[in-house]
């Protein structure tokens, strides 16, 4: 209950460090904040990769506990009107709907993979239009496809510190929070990590889960070279590279989503 002094002393000690360890292992809201706060602290500024590595242990921990699988109730109304019992149907459906969308954008007889390009006086590609307006026409597709599971899908939405995801599918408490960019971004390979799940998955609302999903125009010069190995070719290869930065509990939460816009 009350109040301590942290001298340097303590900082050598294992105090702080088994401090660190119960918030970590908590599943309570306060836990995640106290951390945070304490993270910012200059006095334990020595401790900050503890403090970061408890931090996300701790949003684990929270998940882990809070989840609760459907009732019966929640799963007729999932599998008999369509609606979503939880975070993880949103992301399930959201991700099957991408899927049938990926196609229709390849195959569709009306075209509609020419929303993401300008096109010259003739109707023919030019050049892909610019990233927020391929983001517009891209949630636009999405809400006409998820109105009939009551599946709301909002473009830049606000998380906490102020941070916006660029699509927010939303259902009742429950949201998805998908990060956009096109093949040529230049944060095109650590965006997945430092914004869709650092800041916006990281959103209670959203259970962990999130979709990260690149528009694909064909790559090229212009297409930022990954750390490691040869820059893909194929939208395919590109989505295997992508998926190989998932650990094994992120992939679990986070999909990887290449929908090929390329010029037919």
């Amino acid at each position: 209950e009350g109040g301590y002094v942290v001298t340097p002393g303590m900082n050598r000690s294992d105090l702080v460090r088994h401090a660190i360890d119960q918030l970590a292992a908590s599943a309570t809201p306060d836990a995640q904040d106290i951390l945070r706060k304490l993270g910012g602290m200059t006095k334990l500024a020595k401790w900050g990769g503890q403090f970061e590595q408890a931090s996300a242990t701790q949003q684990v921990v929270s998940r882990d506990t809070t989840f609760r699988h459907p009732g019966p109730e929640e799963v007729t109304s999932a599998l008999f009107a369509g609606k979503p019992a939880n975070a993880a149907d949103v992301a399930a459906i959201v991700n099957e709907v991408l899927s049938i969308l990926a196609k229709e954008i390849r195959g569709n007889d009306l075209n509609i993979g020419k929303q993401f390009w300008n096109v010259d006086s003739h109707g023919r590609f030019d050049t892909p239009r610019p990233e927020e307006s391929c983001r517009d026409s891209l949630a636009l597709l999405l809400r006409e496809r998820l109105r009939r599971y009551s599946i709301e899908c909002l473009a830049e939405t606000r998380h906490g510190d102020g941070k916006r995801s660029d699509i927010w599918c939303t259902y009742g408490k429950w949201g998805i929070p998908i990060e956009v960019k096109k093949d040529v971004h230049g944060n095109l390979w650590t965006a997945m990590d430092s914004q869709l799940i650092a800041q916006y998955s990281t959103d209670p609302r959203s259970s962990g889960f999130g979709i990260y999903l690149v528009l694909w125009f064909g790559g090229g010069t212009r297409m930022s070279p990954p750390k490691t190995g040869k820059k893909p070719l194929t939208d395919g290869e590109l989505r295997s590279r992508l998926e190989s930065q998932l650990d094994s509990g992120k992939r679990r939460l986070i999909s990887v989503i290449v929908l090929d816009c390329a010029s037919p």
